[in-house]
Formats: C-alpha cells, sequence, structure tokens
C-alpha cells in the first residue's frame, strides 16, 4: 500500500535525521576542539546505510507475505465455489452432447435445416463454457502483469462464476453498465476484488429469512472522470460501531463463517493495484453499499 511505503521511508529519513544530530553531538562533546573526524563519519554512514538496506528489506518481506496470503485466501474462495463451478460447467456439456446427439439423428434422415439448429445450439453451449473456464482461469490465475482490460467484461466473468451461489441463496445479481470500462492492471486481481465484494453482498442477503428472491445491483458509471464500481446488498446492514473495522484484517462481521481477510486484500487491491478507494456506508433498514472510486 502506498501509505505504508511512505510511512516506511518517512521512518527512515526521520531516524536518519535524528541519528546524524546525535552523533554530531556525541563527536563534538567528545573532541577537545569541537571538530569532527572524517574516519567517525564514515562509521556513522556505514551504519545508517545497513539500517536503511533492513527496512526495505522488510518492506520487500511484507509484500511477498502480503501476496502469500492474497494467494491463499483466493484458492480457499475458490474451493468454496467449486461445487457451483461443476456444476455450471456440467449443464453446458450436457447441451452439448444433446444437441451433437440430435444433430446426428437428424442428418441420418437428410433433415438438414434441423441439423444446423442443432450445431449451433451446441456451438453456443462449447462458446459459454470457453468463456466460463478462462473465467475460472483468471481467477486463480498467478500472472503478475499489467495489461489493459475490460472491467466490466471481467466483473461479468466474477458475476457467472458466481451465478451458482447466488441460486442457491435465492439471490438474483443485476449488473448495469453503461459501456465498456478499460483499467490497467492484473485482471485477477480485479475479479479477486469483485469476487470479494459480491460474495459478501450475496451473504449479507441471504441471511434474511424470507421467500423472496432478492437483489444484488452491481452498478459500473462514470462520475467526474472517474470510473465507479457499486455494489449494493439489500441485507442485515453492518452496525454502526463495527463500520470503522470493516476493513481491518481478521475482522468479521459473518459470526465465525467468514476468515475476515476478504475486505483487507480487497482495499489493499484498490488503492495498491488500481490507485482507488473502496468506501462503505450501511444501515439496517436499507442494506450496505460498497464504492469502489477510480
Amino acid at each position: 500500500m502506498r501509505t505504508e511505503r511512505f510511512f516506511i521511508l518517512g521512518s527512515i529519513i526521520l531516524f536518519i535525521a535524528a541519528s546524524i544530530e546525535s552523533i554530531s553531538m556525541w563527536i563534538q562533546d567528545s573532541t577537545t576542539d569541537g571538530a569532527v573526524h572524517p574516519i567517525l563519519f564514515i562509521g556513522m554512514a556505514g551504519g545508517l546505510l545497513v539500517n536503511t538496506r533492513l527496512a526495505l528489506k522488510m518492506l520487500k518481506r511484507k509484500n511477498a507475505h502480503a501476496q502469500q496470503v492474497r494467494e491463499l485466501y483466493s484458492y480457499a474462495e475458490f474451493g468454496k465455489l467449486s461445487s457451483g463451478l461443476f456444476h455450471d460447467l456440467v449443464n453446458p456439456l450436457t447441451a452439448v452432447s444433446l444437441n451433437v446427439e440430435q444433430a446426428r439423428r437428424v442428418c441420418a434422415s437428410n433433415q438438414l435445416t434441423k441439423a444446423d439448429h442443432y450445431i449451433t445450439q451446441a456451438c453456443a453451449a462449447a462458446r459459454y463454457m470457453e468463456r466460463f473456464v478462462t473465467a475460472i482461469k483468471t481467477q486463480i490465475g498467478k500472472n503478475e502483469k499489467r495489461i489493459e482490460f475490460d472491467a466490466v467484461q471481467e466483473t461479468r466473468n466474477v458475476i457467472d462464476i458466481l451465478a451458482h451461489k447466488a441460486l442457491q441463496a435465492q439471490v438474483e445479481i443485476v449488473f448495469s453498465a453503461e459501456s465498456e470500462q478499460i483499467l490497467c492492471g492484473n485482471p485477477a486481481h480485479w475479479n479477486q476484488i469483485m469476487l470479494n465484494l459480491i460474495s459478501n453482498a450475496i451473504d449479507a442477503t441471504a441471511s434474511i429469512s424470507s421467500d423472496i428472491v432478492h437483489q444484488v445491483v452491481v452498478r459500473s458509471t462514470q462520475q467526474a472522470g472517474k470510473l465507479v464500481f457499486t455494489i449494493t446488498d439489500h441485507g442485515v446492514g453492518i452496525p454502526v460501531h463495527d463500520l470503522h473495522k470493516i476493513f481491518q484484517p481478521f475482522f468479521s462481521t459473518k459470526a465465525g463463517k467468514g476468515c475476515g481477510i476478504g475486505l483487507a486484500i480487497s482495499k489493499r487491491l484498490v488503492e495498491k493495484e488500481f490507485g482507488g478507494m473502496l468506501a462503505v456506508r450501511s444501515n439496517s433498514e436499507q442494506g450496505t453499499v460498497f464504492t469502489i472510486s477510480i
């Protein structure tokens, strides 16, 4: 996170300044004429260089550790969704099989018009599987390259992955976007952000005891030159006294059902990867809205 880097670099600068002042005063007090010996300054500079390198090494280790946590969390979330993913792959695979079988039968009786219809249906199901597998590959991939990508299309891919979870929770995901929205960064990171936020919204909405199908609304707009994504649920909301803790690692309002790092990771990725902001507002009557501004 940029703020973490600035804090560490600021600490290094303050440490260097304080060390120079302290050592200079010590040297001047320890000499008879107030002159400072250059060898002592060389030793001081060497010590400062070592401390600076250690601080930078700690920063690199911290970033590497955060990356490992993000990957482990991504795999854990993928594991939770795996049964639904297989279900969503079996349906189009069955459609391909049935349509190809029907095409084979009608071809045998020279009904080529009907055969063309079945083949078209089979191709459409195959293309859906291709898009779905590509979305899964992006979600669990380790590619760290920054590229230009369409955030709207990537969000649709995430919604496809969460379709089975939403169906089981009796939640309808409604997505509206004005047009394609091009971002520069890692699409896998964007997918994880949206997966965390939309999945949380489904959980919050499903916590309401009702036979009615509720909606989670995902909206993409342009506001004052910024790309804005909002994820809105109509669940029980977040208690006011918990709102300031919602992005803290290992804090969760799911009563033992969550590990509490999804929102912390999402906020870190929004700020570090895309230079944006992730905000939340919530109340018990209207639910919760998470807003990404980039």
